[in-house]
């Protein structure tokens, strides 16, 4: 196996997009379901899913994401 290296600024950026990206879709799945009825078997989810935001954008606020 061939070592790839980074410098700390680039693995900052590409972890930072992918918190991001990852943001991003559990604001997507959240959408969807307040546009409809919460099913009772997706309200587990969806209070996982508000919570999973919360940790994604403390996280992205720590690291500067929202400048």
């Amino acid at each position: 196996m061939s070592g790839i290296t980074l410098d700390y600024e680039t693995a900052d950026r590409i972890t930072l997009l992918t918190l991001k990206e990852a943001l991003n879709d559990v604001n997507s799945f959240i959408q969807k379901i307040e546009e409809r009825n919460i099913p009772e078997h997706l309200a587990s989810d969806y209070t996982y899913h508000i919570a999973l935001k919360k940790s994604l954008e403390g996280v992205i606020d720590y690291y500067g994401g929202f400048d």
